[in-house]
């Protein structure tokens, strides 16, 4: 029988101190003196510059108020102040606990320094705790996913067509959500819907002042524009390491990377979606509910065509938070009261309560369990520290497997 992971972390760590692990060659205090005044800026305006240029270009139209500009700089120091704090907890963290300890524990060594890092997230603007929480959420899914020894999720990984009607199902269930409460994070397919009682079974719930045929029309033309801006995009991204090359090769590289199955995906769930809940409305019997379940099932076995983790998990997340906004309005259109321990948890900062769960798991099996979890946390921290993260990390899984470390 294999040692257990405690078992081999106690034999290999004999001796381990943070001079090995975290800064070999330096004392504690050169090397944090060294990440504050070079790695920890750099990795910061890395990672978080992107971020808030992004809700800069957004917000293109009002350039021209004082405000704008304020917001910018001020979500910026926030992000910028996190992303210190939180570095120097961790790689602070990891001194600190060879010094108390004089050794490093199996449980202890990434939870104890990342558990304190993430309480720092509270100097982060909300609307950047909602979207990280819920990325890191959706990566710790996918984790227990992978690393799942369950009959059905086994079956689910090795079969595309398992995995298509499991996402199709739960697809269902966000868009019938919608017709409850509004699903309160990003989706590919969403609209509007009505509450007046009229519309209740037609497919004027979801269009009022239109018609099918001219509601079609504009969303068709929706759902394609924002598929084809999503794949430009993610073009123009791959393109960005060839910019010192020729224009003929960025172009080839351009077109190259412009991916027709995302674009498929993309288009289709919305698209096939829409159509099939106006053509159910009119031609069946059915309630409006049923009619939904029926085509956003089949919009989501378009899944098929761009099977990705990311997506799968995006959808499971998605389900749970639609359902719970309408079990909220379920309530609240009943005139009952809401039950205390649904009213607590609505109250709970519940996406900074997320950050502070997930980051510390997300963290040790990154260490442990590499291979299970998605490799986009492992570029994110890389470039937020500037690659000492990554150093940090290959010194640990080398001496981890028993190697020495160079």
């Amino acid at each position: 029988m294999p040692p257990s992971y405690s078992k081999l972390f106690s034999d290999n760590f004999v001796g381990i101190s943070c001079t090995d692990l975290v800064h070999p060659g330096e004392s504690c205090s050169q090397s944090l003196l060294k990440y504050i005044l070079t790695d920890m800026p750099i990795g910061a305006m890395k990672f978080y510059f992107p971020v808030c240029l992004t809700s800069l270009l957004v917000n293109i139209k009002r350039w021209n108020e004082l405000k704008t500009w304020i917001d910018f700089i001020k979500m910026l120091a926030k992000c910028l102040t996190f992303a210190g704090t939180f570095g120097l907890s961790i790689f602070g963290g990891l001194c600190l606990e060879y010094q108390f300890f004089k050794k490093y524990h199996y449980h202890f060594i990434i939870w104890l320094p990342t558990v304190v890092a993430s309480l720092t997230s509270i100097i982060l603007p909300p609307p950047i705790i909602k979207a990280e929480s819920l990325a890191l959420f959706n990566f710790y899914i996918e984790y227990l996913i992978k690393s799942s020894r369950n009959g059905f999720v086994q079956r689910l990984k090795r079969s595309l067509l398992s995995g298509t009607v499991v996402f199709a199902a739960f697809n269902a269930l966000v868009m019938c959500g919608m017709l409850k409460a509004r699903c309160p994070n990003f989706w590919f397919s969403k609209f509007t819907y009505s509450k007046d009682e009229k519309a209740k079974n037609t497919c004027q719930r979801i269009h009022t002042n239109l018609t099918c045929t001219n509601y079609l029309i504009k969303e068709l033309k929706h759902a394609s524009s924002f598929a084809l801006g999503f794949c430009v995009i993610k073009c123009i991204l791959t393109c960005l390491g060839k910019l010192s090359s020729s224009p003929l090769t960025v172009l080839k590289v351009f077109f190259k990377s412009f991916d027709f199955k995302l674009f498929t995906f993309i288009a289709g769930i919305d698209g096939i979606f829409k159509t099939l809940f106006c053509l159910l409305n009119q031609k069946t019997s059915f309630n409006s509910i049923t009619n939904c379940g029926i085509s956003s099932f089949i919009g989501g076995l378009t899944y098929a065509f761009f099977p990705r983790y990311e997506i799968f998990t995006l959808a499971i997340s998605n389900a749970i938070a639609t359902f719970f906004g309408a079990l909220l309005n379920s309530y609240e259109k009943k005139k009952k009261d809401v039950p205390k321990i649904i009213e607590a948890i609505d109250k709970l900062p519940i996406y900074y309560l997320m950050l502070i769960a997930v980051v510390p798991v997300l963290m040790h099996n990154r260490l442990f369990y590499p291979y299970d979890v998605n490799q986009t946390v492992s570029n994110f921290l890389r470039l937020g520290s500037n690659g000492k993260d990554r150093d940090i990390i290959y010194r640990g899984i080398s001496v981890f497997l028993g190697y020495k470390i160079k």
